[in-house]
């Protein structure tokens, strides 16, 4: 199996996955119980934040754990927009956010202004733009760390300094699903921001949410007083605790991982322009190695998956949380003869340089074949 579709979702490490069995027997008290296993129980989840503060370098008291990013951008804008709901004003935002982040501006639109900045055709946008965009009236900005289909990197070190040089009382929120603890950032001038377990190969139903202690705003949800009554609820103490094995994996591999998966794409990269004419590159150069975008002309993406899953190989046309031709590739400018036939490949420690050959020989037959008919 070639499994391409790490963007979408990992395989937990082994390590991750014992740890998780392990805790899931050992840990199972409420932390929030007074009793001594309880109190064992709430040491644990209080470390894993204390090492995700450190990695993070923010205050132990400003990180949350929240059920995955999803969530976090949910409690990050929803908490901004609502409390300045009757006070009004403007959001920035780009028109290829992630669904989490997308629709939840949508949801408020009939009450606020969203300023869109402008994409070129790798997702890339102006920061002479964003400066012009943002005036005293704008309350939050929000841009994603890496676009999850095109592996575009936004400069958003370079936002927020811009932010906090002007006289605005913008809130910056990052959704950093695809860059956490894969592309670096500094997170000194970002208010909020959001990652995700499952895209490091930790379980699903776990992640974070930073929130610099300066932010208030009211929560979604109401109950308990756990995670600071931001998330109330019982923590999944468990996923946590693996997120936690997660986290320090990534800590440790990080390097030699990023210039692994950075060689499996340049070959493969190369071998595809090479071999197949009538492709359109939509990830920008500097990029995630993570994430490589492709549209073949004149075939369909999704009929291109089906036939390489016959192989074993594994890949995705868009983003999990969407269908057809996603919003992202629309705003590209693609001709149809190329939207149509975008997919996206996404690489992890378990691909190796020697399955590039095979992956190669697949994506001509069938692209051929598909031209053919």
């Amino acid at each position: 199996m070639i499994y391409l579709d790490n963007c979408a979702t990992t395989r937990p490490r082994q390590e991750v996955a014992e740890a998780l069995a392990k805790s899931i027997m050992e840990d199972f008290s409420n932390p929030s119980s007074l009793h001594s296993l309880g109190l064992r129980t709430e040491q644990r989840l209080k470390e894993v934040r204390k090492g995700l503060a450190s990695i993070l370098r923010v205050k132990e008291g400003e990180v949350y754990f929240t059920s995955g990013a999803t969530e976090s951008n949910n409690i990050a804008l929803q908490g901004v927009i609502r409390k300045n709901l009757k006070r009004g004003g403007r959001i920035i935002s780009s028109p290829i956010e992630h669904p989490s982040v997308k629709n939840v501006i949508a949801q408020y639109r009939d009450d606020i202004e969203v300023d869109y900045l402008t994409v070129n055709d790798k997702g890339e946008i102006s920061l002479d733009e964003f400066k012009s965009l943002l005036k005293e009236d704008t309350f939050l900005v929000s841009i994603m760390h890496v676009n999850n289909e095109l592996g575009t990197i936004y400069p958003v070190e370079e936002m927020g300094r811009i932010i906090r040089g002007t006289k605005t009382r913008a809130v910056f929120h990052v959704d950093g699903t695809q860059g956490f603890m894969k592309v670096s950032l500094n997170l000194k001038d970002i208010d909020l921001y959001s990652a995700s377990s499952h895209k490091i190969y930790g379980p699903k139903g776990v992640g974070l949410l930073y929130k610099d202690s300066s932010v208030n705003f009211n929560p979604m949800t109401y109950g308990g007083s756990q995670e600071g009554a931001i998330r109330p609820g019982t923590e999944n103490i468990n996923g946590i605790l693996a997120f936690g094995r997660a986290v320090r994996l990534m800590e440790e591999r990080s390097k030699e991982e990023f210039e692994h998966v950075s060689l499996i794409k340049k070959a493969l990269l190369e071998g595809i322009l090479s071999k197949v004419d009538g492709v359109h590159v939509n990830s920008p150069e500097n990029s995630s190695p993570y994430i490589l975008s492709l549209s073949f002309k004149g075939i369909r993406g999704e009929t291109l998956l089906h036939l390489l899953e016959g192989d074993e190989i594994y890949i995705s046309t868009s983003s999990a949380c969407s269908g057809g031709v996603s919003h992202v590739v629309e705003e590209l400018g693609l001709d149809k003869d190329y939207s149509f036939g975008t997919v996206r490949l996404c690489f992890s420690h378990e691909n190796s340089l020697k399955d590039v050959p095979y992956i190669l020989e697949k994506f001509v037959k069938y692209v051929k074949e598909l031209r053919d008919i």
